[in-house]
């Protein structure tokens, strides 16, 4: 599978992507609540939040992808994946 060269590329850059979600979200609390100042319940609140934002819109975004699978992979990924790195 890897042989196809859009499989391959589309897989490295969603897993750089992800990385990059997955560093943010584990060495941004350290940093509002150590260089920033910000006390631990407000940096905790806003974690949790983030979380409950991101399983309540999964659902969601299983429902799209059925509907972006029958419009075609080329219109549907390359936005989905700039919103997934933006948020």
């Amino acid at each position: 599978m890897l042989r196809n060269r859009v499989f391959a590329f589309a897989n490295i850059s969603f897993m750089i992507c992800m990385l990059a979600r997955g560093a943010v979200s584990v060495l941004l609390p350290f940093y509002l609540e150590e260089r920033q100042g910000f006390d631990t319940l407000p940096v905790r609140v806003a974690a949790y939040a983030a979380s409950l934002t991101l399983a309540w819109w999964r659902p969601l975004a299983a429902r799209a992808a059925i509907g972006w699978d029958r419009a075609g992979s080329r219109r549907s990924v390359s936005p989905s994946l700039a919103w997934a790195c933006c948020s």
